[in-house]
C-alpha cells in the first residue's frame, strides 16, 4: 500500500497536470462548484497548501503575481517534503478542522479535497476529467462515512444519483454533488 507522502505526490501530479498549458483566459471558467471559477478553485487549494506550511512553520507567502502553476509548483513541493519527513509530518497544525497532525490533515481531507479540485478544474477548462481511480477509491471509502458531515455552505452539495452501471469515479463525484454523468 502506497504512503501518505507517495499518494499525495500522485494528487499533485494530477493537479499540477491540470495547471500546465493553463492559459489566463481560462482562469474565469466556471466550474462545476456553484459560484466558482477555474481561479476560485486553484486558490482554494493553494490557500490550504499555504495555510498548512506556514502553520506548521514555514515562512511562504502565496505570490498572486505568478501564474497558478508557479504558485503551485513553490508551495506543493514543500508540503510533500513535509508529508514525507518523519518529524514535520506528526506536527501539530491547526488549519481546517483545528489541531490535527499535518500528515493525518493530508490524509484525511487534502488529498481528497484536491482529487475532487482536480476533477472541477478539468471540467472548467476543457481539460482530461479522468482521475487516478486508486485515488478515488480511496477517497470515496475514507468520505462515503462521513456523508452528512460533508454537506454545507462552504462543503459540498447534495448527491446526485449517479447514472445506473456508472463507474466509480462518477459515483464518487455525484456523491459529492458533481453532475458527472460523462467523464472524458
Amino acid at each position: 500500500m502506497a504512503s501518505t507522502a507517495e499518494l499525495f505526490v500522485l494528487v499533485n501530479e494530477g493537479f499540477r497536470a491540470r495547471l500546465e498549458g493553463l492559459s489566463s483566459d481560462q482562469l474565469q471558467s466556471p466550474t462545476p462548484c456553484e459560484g466558482w471559477t477555474a481561479l476560485d478553485c486553484i486558490d482554494h487549494v493553494l490557500g490550504i497548501y499555504y495555510s498548512i506550511v506556514n502553520a506548521a512553520g514555514a515562512d511562504l507567502v502565496d505570490d498572486a503575481t505568478l501564474t497558478p502553476l508557479e504558485r503551485f509548483n513553490r508551495v506543493a513541493p514543500v508540503l510533500e517534503g513535509l508529508v514525507d519527513h518523519e518529524e514535520t509530518a506528526s506536527t501539530m497544525v491547526n488549519v481546517l478542522f483545528g489541531p490535527l497532525p499535518l500528515k493525518q490533515l493530508v490524509s484525511s481531507v487534502v488529498l481528497s479535497d484536491t482529487l475532487v479540485h482536480i476533477w472541477d478544474l478539468a471540467v472548467a477548462t476543457g481539460g482530461d476529467q479522468s482521475l487516478d481511480a486508486g485515488l478515488v477509491e480511496r477517497a470515496f471509502s475514507k468520505m462515503a462515512p462521513m456523508d452528512e458531515g460533508l454537506r454545507g455552505p462552504g462543503l459540498f452539495g447534495p448527491k446526485i444519483e449517479a447514472p445506473e452501471g456508472a463507474d466509480l469515479q462518477t459515483q464518487f463525484l455525484c456523491f459529492l454533488g458533481r453532475p458527472a454523468g460523462d467523464h472524458q
